[in-house]
């Protein structure tokens, strides 16, 4: 196959490859609002599993310009280092956002691994989707209890980091 994601990557960094999801169950979250292709309009689609790091936390630095549950952006000229650097904010302010995973089978939720398992992913409390590390969400979870930790899933913004500075 082609794309970012290589076997010298998956050897080389800090998440184990078995925490790496490439493919999982997933339920349609929306309608196409135009006809593509063969596609009419109305047609039921599915996210991706991973959309992209995104905040987890609702309270913020000041020099962070978006908010929870957003891709953070940064002012410009903030130090890349220190308790204020933007580096600390992707380190411990994100988490992946796999919202996309549905559990369909009995409260599990069937994920493929970069190294070929298939890990069997836990909704514990039912509200269709697989905590990560996110607070409780009106929206979203309904309690912040993490079924999916560190050591099932990857969860930082990059597969060489594990929420610490690098």
């Amino acid at each position: 196959t082609r794309g970012p994601l290589t076997t010298r990557l998956l050897d080389t960094a800090k998440a184990p490859s078995s925490t790496v999801p490439l493919l999982c169950d997933a339920s349609p979250i929306g309608q196409l609002s135009a006809s593509v292709g063969d596609l009419p309009s109305g047609t039921p689609f599915v996210t991706p599993i991973v959309g992209k790091p995104i905040l987890h936390k609702s309270s913020v630095p000041a020099h962070v310009t978006t908010g929870y549950l957003e891709e953070p952006a940064v002012a410009s000229g903030t130090d890349r280092e220190g308790v204020d650097g933007w580096l600390r904010v992707w380190n411990y302010d994100t988490r992946q956002d796999y919202r996309g995973m549905s559990a369909h089978h009995g409260g599990v939720c069937h994920v493929l691994m970069a190294d070929g398992s298939v890990r069997g992913l836990l909704d514990s409390n039912g509200d269709g989707f697989i905590n990560n590390g996110f607070p409780k969400d009106s929206s979203y979870w309904t309690s912040d209890e993490v079924e999916a930790g560190d050591l099932e899933l990857a969860s930082y913004y990059s597969l060489n980091s594990k929420g610490e500075e690098i």
